[in-house]
């Protein structure tokens, strides 16, 4: 056996030289391409959670609630079905009661404080501070006919006689009679009033504004004038 020259030992070193070369480059290739991978899963996985987590915050600020109509017979209360799935006519009469209740609340002046707070509590549960009826509210029972003040000296029972829809589907006429008395049950007056109030639905969208106004019935606008 003869000896390799040096220039033979020379390419042996050159080729495994390469060989090594190419099995680290081989390897270091497959590890970027896994880091490569890995990173656009990563991303994809952040994208899509973060995708999840917006449509459950979305679907968990949804209201909930849904307001049924009820209807007692025999003294029962019964669940008919959905106001947002009721007939256009039965839903006009549940808006007509809800608005007879209103002018009653609003006008209304009683003997027991508790009874005269719990009517101005709801007759603020249909309005909001941003519309015109707020202000107008707010100024005649807290200003020119304050009811603990009338209280003192005279008490008032209102009787609605009619709730109709005008023109646009939206503001209705209420007319009513108010028999007025002083603290000895002695009558004073029954004066008649006309009011053209404007009303819209909109859903509640948290479980305090379901409880005070379940209907999402809003008062916008409220005008009164007194019938000769």
């Amino acid at each position: 056996m003869t000896d390799n020259t040096p220039e033979q030992a020379q390419d042996e070193m050159s080729l495994m030289y390469q060989r090594a070369r190419m099995e680290w480059d081989e390897r270091i290739g497959d590890t970027v391409h896994q880091l490569k991978t890995w990173r656009i899963i990563a991303i994809l996985s952040l994208t899509v959670a973060a995708f999840a987590v917006m449509g459950v915050g979305y679907i968990g600020a949804q209201s909930k609630i849904q307001p049924y109509a009820l209807a007692i017979s025999d003294n029962k209360v019964i669940a008919l079905q959905q106001l947002d799935h009721l007939p256009d006519s039965e839903r006009e009469m549940v808006t007509r009661s809800l608005i007879s209740g209103f002018i009653e609340n609003v006008r209304s002046v009683y003997s027991d404080p508790f009874a005269q707070q719990k009517a101005t509590i709801d007759a603020f549960a249909h309005l909001r501070s941003n519309d015109t009826a707020y202000g107008q509210i707010s100024h005649y029972l807290g200003k020119t006919h304050i009811p603990v003040v009338r209280a003192e000296s005279e008490l008032v029972t209102v009787k609605v006689q009619s709730v109709l829809p005008l023109g646009n589907g939206n503001s209705y006429q209420v007319e009513w009679t108010e028999t007025i008395i002083d603290r000895k049950g002695t009558l004073q007056s029954t004066p008649r009033f006309r009011a053209v109030v404007t009303a819209i639905n909109q859903t509640p969208n948290s479980q305090q504004g379901f409880m005070s106004n379940p209907t999402g019935l809003w008062i916008t606008t409220y005008q009164v004038t007194e019938i000769n």
